[in-house]
């Protein structure tokens, strides 16, 4: 604890309260009054000072953060909190793009490379499929709101959705349709899925709406936390000598 006060520049009260919290990572004890701390543990406590100090956040949401993602980097705390204040005034509803957007040829080089698109829809005005065109609708609404390469947003980051997507699938056709193949056989099992196919994707649909809001309203929590008033803490009474 000695050193974590010189590199830190906080009094061992304060570490150990954080260590109580359970902010800090586990330490080894070495004995009855000994604790080796990982390395980690300096950048942890300046991260919690970060968050306690530059956006106003109490332990408890700090807590919060670091139960449910871990050690979020503060400028990503940041936006959060920005989002949820502005989730709170102005709600989740979608606002339509101003102007029409379209894919450039280069991103469209890009999905095709991928394999997200067909080499037909390469070129603007190729005729690929019903599914390269609806994806890069897609694309280009999510581009005309300002999620492009400029602002982050690479194309070739697609190709991470769609190994999610195959990952949820496997997973839904492991657990889900394997028990209905053991006991309807596969051409019935066939029809079922065929029959309810709409209706997985919208179900699909419903959970990630659902989780996004939960997130949204997560984020809308911390930024209430950022603002509310913070209470000073009570004195401690002097020891006594």
């Amino acid at each position: 604890m000695r050193d974590l006060v010189q590199l830190t520049g906080l009094p061992a009260p304060t570490l150990h309260f954080y260590a109580a919290a359970g902010l800090l990572p586990a330490a080894q004890k070495l004995g009855r009054t000994q604790a080796l701390y990982p390395a980690a543990t300096v950048e942890r406590v300046r991260w919690i000072r970060a968050l306690q100090q530059e956006l106003g956040l109490p332990l408890r949401a700090i807590k919060a953060i670091l139960d449910r993602e871990g050690q979020v980097p503060v400028p990503q705390v940041r936006t959060r909190i920005a989002l949820g204040e502005l989730i709170a005034r102005h709600g989740t509803a979608p606002v339509a793009a101003a102007t029409p957007f379209q894919v450039s040829a280069a991103d469209r080089a890009t999905l095709a490379r991928l394999g997200l698109i067909g080499r037909r829809s390469r070129r603007d005005g190729g005729k690929g499929s019903p599914d390269d065109a609806r994806l890069l609708g897609l694309l280009a609404t999510l581009q005309a709101a300002g999620f492009t390469p400029d602002n982050g947003l690479e194309v070739k980051q697609l190709a991470a959705f769609r190994e999610a997507v195959r990952s949820l699938v496997r997973t839904e056709l492991r657990h889900a349709l394997g028990l209905v193949l053991k006991r309807m056989g596969p051409a019935r099992t066939t029809d079922m899925l065929m029959q309810s196919l709409p209706a997985l994707d919208e179900l699909v649909a419903f959970f990630h709406h659902r989780m996004l809001l939960e997130e949204f309203q997560s984020w809308r929590a911390l930024a209430a936390e950022a603002r509310a008033p913070k209470h000073a803490a009570p004195a401690r009474r002097a020891a006594r000598p």
